[in-house]
């Protein structure tokens, strides 16, 4: 059951029903009404019948609709259809009372009906805010239609009726009452619909059915009173039919929303009321007229007189209630305001349409120590800083000609009272509309702690610390500052890059103190040597910047000078100390990003540096290239090895006297898809810069350690060397790792061969031996690679626990100089080893001259194109095969 209702109430059908419900109440009056003039049936039949079908047709509609609104069940709308119900059983219970009670009752059905009429339309949504707002629409209404109600009675009916104190009688009594209640009741009625805040076109039409439906109740009952003939009667009872469907019709239909008002300006005081004071004088001149020309009053004239008087009185009580409940709420209102202005940090000023401050909050001599007889009466401008305030005033002048949606924000500096400036944010709204404000309001903050924080912040976030240069941020910043500056030429100017040769060593020998009084005179130098304009900023390490507006040959010359200045010797304490540097210039470009442009300097340094200290290097195209294929190579070298692009080629090693395979280098390629062959010497710098050396080298040993392994199951007797990078040897595990890696191809220590480069056992003295040392407690045998290009002291070659001296081919393959001997250095070299107790192999052999000249120095072993290129693993096993006799057969062989 409690589910059936729902279902039928909310029925698709529900829709064409109400419009046949609509549609038959007009049709039933027009036939009552019709066939009772006809004669067809008494009047009174055809009354009932119009009114009670017309009502109870109405009834379900609204009773139905307040059960299923979407917002849920609505009071007003079901009090609404309760009024049209009284009015059908008004109808029905008249005739069938005593005949002496027909009218009363009809008239007591009446009044129940405007009560319940009036009640709907009060709670129907948005017609009132709250149970006092009713109560002041209800008041309204009542005062307005007594007064009006009693201002005709004295100066229509009572004249209408003649001399003497007015109509008389229980008829007359009863007629009063009606027309009395229906005056209320419509003038409450009216005043509720012209006042609703939301849904006003529904609220309108509900207004005018009930306004409609009480009238016609009114007049029916009134019409009968005073036997008034059938067709009036009929059009007494069309409004109590068309009435109601007018109410429907309002309720059904959802109008344009307004928002709701402010309570003081919704809700009013009786002496803002003057709908309520016309009616109130009208009766106030009936009054006086009716003493004027009549001299007594009647019983209705009195009693209506009294009920004018109570009626206004309960107004007007009710509104010094409103008035002091709103005294009580802008009281603490304004306590609230007060409390919250006098605590806030803020300074609130107001400020009229001349700039004048009017008002300041108590917060201006708490923080800024401003007296109102500092600030009141003056130009608020006046207060500010002289360079601050026209900028300022503008901005506040524009605010009143045209103000905007969002507050006006301004910073500007303020003299406090004690005669220092302050920095102050101001945030002005304008109010002017406002009568209580009239003017600006001026929301003002001291900000000068957040200033100096945020200069504080910028120091450490734009400053180098330790030689008080901007540093890489703020070089980054100021070239996009001049790459986006405004104006029709763009900015030209160039990057230099500085590189210290020479600072590691300070470091090591004398400690990093010393070290950073080095870079604190660099940084000195550098900016005594160049012009104000110009930016020095210290990237990071020993690496400094300069920003010039110079073309790049220009910067050149600006580098070198640079040079001369840094090439000085350093006074430190037990001595002096000379630095080189590098230099690279890099010429900006429209195009390029302030990134992108410290790039192509930094790698113009590196090129420098690459080719000797002292030098300078510009960036170009080639460069560009460089960069681009560096970014490629060390984007993609991350899985190479997973991925089967990394390879091992073998270039044997031979013994000198008889040309006997006794061991191969393997030397690792990276098969680039796209790039084809990538050499060691360009991604193995990457691979250490990326972090992954180690696993590049793990494979290379693990590969080259699984072949040697292959090779001597089958017979070969040979070594495997490999090539191993100083980030590499220096890792604490590097040991260790080689011990497992020998363990898990059950490969002889001895077998295999670890070369490392002069340059890069140079870098780091100390930990190289250890490894070195490591390696040789293992078994290993390690080599010296490179042997003549670096600057290996012999103290450091006496240090090594080297087996091998690998010497490089500059040494081998230079050429004779007017006629002199070939590889004139072989012999030394060779000559070196023997007395440190190092097998010398020879590096780059091409010719069958160095070949012999190698014999004849007395060279152990040699590699090189005269043997055979890097091969593949299949084409090295060749090679062994075919020399494992050795050319001539009958000399000895050496043993590396």
């Amino acid at each position: 059951m409690s589910t059936a209702v729902p279902r039928v109430l909310r029925h698709s059908a529900w829709p064409t029903v109400a419009w046949v419900f609509v549609a038959v109440a007009p049709v039933v009056l027009v036939w009552s009404a019709a066939t009772s003039l006809a004669g067809a049936i008494p009047v009174r039949y055809g009354l009932v019948a119009a009114g009670v079908t017309g009502s109870l047709l109405s009834t379900v509609l609204l009773v139905r609709l307040a059960l299923v609104l979407p917002h849920g069940p609505c009071r007003g709308a079901g009090m609404l259809g309760m009024g049209a119900l009284c009015g059908a059983v008004g109808l029905l219970a008249a005739p069938a009372a005593p005949h002496g009670w027909r009218m009363r009752v009809l008239a007591a059905a009446f009044v129940v009906a405007a009560v319940l009429y009036l009640a709907g339309l009060l709670l129907l949504p948005g017609t009132a805010a709250d149970w006092r707002a009713r109560m002041r629409r209800v008041l309204d209404g009542l005062g307005i239609g007594v007064s009006l109600f009693f201002a005709a009675w004295l100066l229509v009916i009572v004249p209408l009726a003649g001399s003497g104190p007015g109509p008389a009688g229980p008829r007359a009594m009863l007629a009063v009452v009606v027309w009395l209640v229906a005056s209320a009741s419509a003038t409450s009625a009216m005043l509720v619909t012209v006042r609703a805040y939301r849904y006003r076109r529904s609220a309108l039409l509900c207004g005018a059915g009930v306004v409609l439906a009480l009238v016609g109740h009114a007049l029916l009952v009134v019409l009968l009173l005073v036997r008034a003939a059938p067709p009036v009667l009929f059009a007494a009872v069309g409004g109590m039919v068309l009435g109601p469907v007018l109410v429907w019709l309002g309720a059904a239909r959802s109008g344009v929303r307004t928002d709701p008002p402010h309570p003081a300006q919704e809700a009013g005081t009786f002496a803002g009321m003057p709908l309520l004071s016309v009616p109130v004088a009208l009766a106030i001149v009936g009054t006086v007229y009716h003493l004027a020309t009549v001299g007594s009053f009647g019983t209705y004239s009195a009693a209506l007189g009294v009920l004018v008087v109570l009626t206004v009185a309960a107004r007007e009580s009710f509104a010094v209630l409103d008035v002091r409940r709103y005294a009580t709420e802008l009281a603490s209102q304004e306590a609230r305001f007060r409390s919250i202005v006098s605590g806030s940090t803020d300074v609130t000023m107001l400020l009229d349409e001349s700039l004048v401050v009017r008002w300041q909050s108590p917060a201006a001599a708490r923080r800024l120590g401003l007296s109102d007889a500092d600030v009141l009466g003056r130009g608020f401008p006046a207060l500010f800083h002289p360079e601050d305030a026209p900028t300022l005033a503008e901005a506040l002048r524009g605010l009143l000609v045209d103000p905007p949606d969002e507050p006006v924000l301004v910073a500007a500096r303020i003299r406090d009272g004690f005669g220092n400036w302050r920095h102050t944010e101001s945030t002005a709204a304008d109010h002017r509309a406002e009568p209580a404000v009239g003017g600006l309001v001026v929301h003002l903050r001291d900000v000068g702690e957040r200033r100096e924080m945020e200069r504080t912040l910028d120091r450490m976030t734009f400053t180098d610390p330790l030689t008080g240069l901007p540093n890489r941020r703020a070089l980054l910043r100021s070239l996009a500052e001049l790459r986006e500056r405004p104006g029709p030429d763009p900015w030209r100017g160039s990057v230099l890059v500085l590189d210290l040769d020479g600072l590691k060593a300070v470091n090591d020998a004398r400690g990093h103190e010393v070290g950073d009084a080095v870079l604190v005179e660099v940084a000195r130098r550098l900016r005594d040597s160049l012009a104000p304009d110009h930016l020095v900023a210290r990237l990071g390490g020993d690496e400094f910047a300069v920003l010039t507006a110079e073309s790049a040959a220009s910067a050149r010359a600006t580098a070198g000078r640079l040079l001369t200045a840094l090439a000085e010797p350093y006074l430190l304490d037990g001595g002096r100390t000379f630095l080189a540097a590098s230099v690279g210039v890099a010429e900006y470009a429209p195009a390029a990003t302030p990134d992108e442009l410290l790039a192509g300097a930094d790698l113009a340094m590196r090129r420098a540096k690459a080719q000797g200290s002292n030098r300078i290097e510009r960036y170009d195209e080639k460069l560009e290239f460089q960069l681009l294929r560096r970014s490629l190579l060390a984007a993609e070298l991350p899985g190479a090895d997973r991925r089967g692009e990394l390879d091992l080629l073998y270039q044997p090693i031979v013994s000198v006297p008889d040309r006997r395979a006794v061991a191969a280098e393997a030397l690792i390629r990276w098969r680039h898809p796209q790039l084809g062959t990538v050499l060691p010497d360009e991604f193995v710098p990457i691979a250490e810069e990326a972090g992954l050396i180690a696993a590049v080298g793990g494979w290379a040993l693990h590969q080259a350690c699984r072949r040697l392994a292959a090779w001597r199951a089958e017979g070969r007797d040979v070594r495997v060397a490999v090539n191993v990078s100083a980030a590499q040897l220096c890792q604490p595990d590097f040991v260790a790792e080689v011990a497992a890696v020998l363990d898990a191809h059950d490969v002889p220590a001895d077998t295999l061969i670890v070369e490392v480069g002069e340059e890069d056992v140079v870098a780091d003295v100390q930990k190289s031996v250890t490894a070195l040392a490591g390696l040789r407690a293992l078994g290993v045998r390690t080599a010296l690679d490179d042997f003549g290009t670096g600057h290996t002291s012999l103290t450091y070659l006496r240090r090594l626990p080297v087996d091998i001296l690998k010497a490089d081919r500059a040494l081998v393959a230079e050429p004779t100089a007017h006629g002199g001997p070939v590889a004139p250095l072989a012999d030394v070299v060779v000559r070196l080893g023997e007395r440190l107790g190092m097998t010398v192999v020879a590096e780059g052999v091409e010719t069958e001259e160095q070949l012999a000249a190698l014999v004849a120095a007395g060279c152990d072993a040699a590699q090189g194109y005269l043997f055979s290129r890097p091969v593949p693993a299949e084409h090295a096993e060749a090679f062994f095969d075919l020399y494992a006799d050795g050319v001539p057969p009958d000399q000895s062989t050496v043993d590396i």
